[in-house]
C-alpha cells in the first residue's frame, strides 16, 4: 500500500519522512527496527508557467494495515512546521481521464448534466523530480520525469 503526504515543506528529505512515520507508528507497538516501510519518495512538482514548486511525499508500506494505521495516526500532525494531509496514493497515467459515466442519461436531463460537468484543472507544463530512499537498504535515487 502507498500513501500520499500532500503539500509538505520543500526542505523535507525522504529519510526525514521515514523517521516521521516510524515515530508515529511507535505508539501502535510496532518496533522501530521493523522494516514496515519499503520506500519513501519526495516528489517535486515544478510548474513552468507559474515558476512555483510543490512537494509531496509517497511512502510504500509492506503491510497494508501499517499504511492504514499511518494514515489515521499521522493525518493532521505537524511535519516541518506544516500540517500533514494524508490519503491513499493512486497511480494515473499522463492522458488518464476520470470517467464520470454516461449511463446517467436515463435519470438526469442533458442540460443538468452539462452544467455539472467538471472543469479540467490540469496544468499543462509540469516537470516532476523524484527523490527516493529505501530504509532497508539505505539507498538513495533521484529521477527526473
Amino acid at each position: 500500500m502507498e500513501i500520499l503526504f500532500s503539500h509538505i515543506p520543500g526542505d523535507i528529505r525522504p529519510e526525514d519522512l521515514c523517521l516521521f512515520i516510524r515515530n508515529g507508528l511507535k505508539t501502535f507497538g510496532i518496533p522501530i527496527g521493523m522494516p514496515v516501510i519499503e520506500k519513501c519518495e519526495i516528489i517535486e512538482v515544478y510548474d513552468e508557467e507559474s515558476l512555483e514548486s510543490e512537494y509531496h511525499g509517497v511512502v510504500k508500506f509492506k503491510d497494508p494495515d501499517a499504511g492504514e494505521r499511518a494514515m489515521k495516526k499521522l493525518r493532521g500532525k505537524l511535519l516541518g512546521g506544516q500540517y500533514v494531509r494524508v490519503r491513499e496514493f493512486y497511480y494515473r497515467s499522463p492522458g488518464d481521464r476520470r470517467n464520470y459515466g454516461d449511463d446517467l442519461d436515463d435519470f438526469i436531463s442533458v442540460s443538468y448534466r452539462d452544467r455539472r460537468k467538471p472543469v479540467d484543472r490540469r496544468r499543462p507544463k509540469l516537470v516532476t523530480k523524484r527523490y527516493s530512499y529505501s530504509p532497508r537498504t539505505a539507498s538513495y535515487e533521484s529521477v527526473r520525469e
